[in-house]
């Protein structure tokens, strides 16, 4: 899950390291690792779902947002597998453990507060589920304490909030044989 920053002074996210992760000895125990990353302007629009001017405020502001992934390592599940449907087009079957949507939402929530740490003024996620509890569309945070409520809120709801891989993190865990249920 991407989690971006607004900063007061200039980023400039196109500049310099294009992404790096920190993996550090708790990785395996924790369950996710933290990844640097910069795209182009529309991702933050995009990663960051509300009304049209908040979109166009995310692209207008993109030289002040920083931001980084939650890279959760999720639990290999039968029931998660790519198939193929009558014309031959894949088809991803993927739905998010209890457990791992827990070890998620810690990972998220650590995130929201180093992202203030940093200095970030507001911090956006891509959802438009109520995890503050105040009805906003979407989900604009303004101090390091609603991490807790994200924690706590956070339901991975499909069409509601954005998970995205850009690679396979390496966990793409294969089988000897096609298993086409």
């Amino acid at each position: 899950m991407p989690i971006m920053g607004l900063f007061d002074g200039i980023v400039d996210a196109l500049k310099g390291t294009e992404a790096s992760v920190y993996a550090g000895d708790r990785l395996l125990s924790d369950g996710y690792a933290l990844e640097s990353m910069s795209d182009q302007p529309l991702y933050a629009a995009l990663m960051s779902p509300g009304p049209p001017m908040h979109a166009f405020e995310m692209v207008r502001s993109y030289r002040h947002l920083a931001g980084f992934g939650v890279m959760l390592i999720d639990t290999p599940s039968p029931d998660n597998r790519l198939t193929l449907d009558q014309d031959g087009e894949p088809v991803i079957h993927y739905i998010l453990s209890e457990a791992d949507k827990a070890r998620f939402r810690h990972g998220i929530a650590e995130a929201i507060r180093i992202m203030f740490l940093a200095g970030a003024k507001q911090v956006y996620l891509p959802t438009t589920e109520d995890v503050l509890g105040n009805g906003a569309p979407a989900a604009i945070l303004t101090s390091p304490e609603q991490a807790a409520l994200v924690a706590k809120n956070l339901r991975f709801t499909p069409n509601q909030t954005i998970v995205t891989s850009a690679h396979m993190q390496g966990t793409n865990k294969m089988g000897r044989r096609c298993n086409d249920r």
